[in-house]
């Protein structure tokens, strides 16, 4: 996203120099994006990773309920009777 604002601004400021534009004083000025504070970066950090272990664990959970289930149904359980 950042870099597509950079990118049409630099655009922007090449047609104005190549095609001689005259840009009046009172335009506003483009704002600079929002930074986001290191407490931020690391809340956002935080909550993904908690999402990759809650994925990781539910993961966990259905492989090992597969193994369960083919294990009561596959040959092995057949041969213990």
């Amino acid at each position: 996203m950042r870099h597509q604002l950079y990118r049409r601004e630099l655009e922007y400021v090449d047609h104005v120099l190549r095609n001689n534009v005259d840009v009046s004083e009172d335009e506003p000025r483009a704002e600079p994006p929002r930074r986001s504070s290191d407490a931020e970066i690391a809340y956002r950090m935080w909550g993904r990773e908690q999402e990759r272990e809650a994925d990781a664990a539910a993961r966990e959970d259905v492989r090992q309920r597969w193994h369960d289930f083919y294990m009561e149904s596959s040959i092995f359980e057949r041969k213990r009777r």
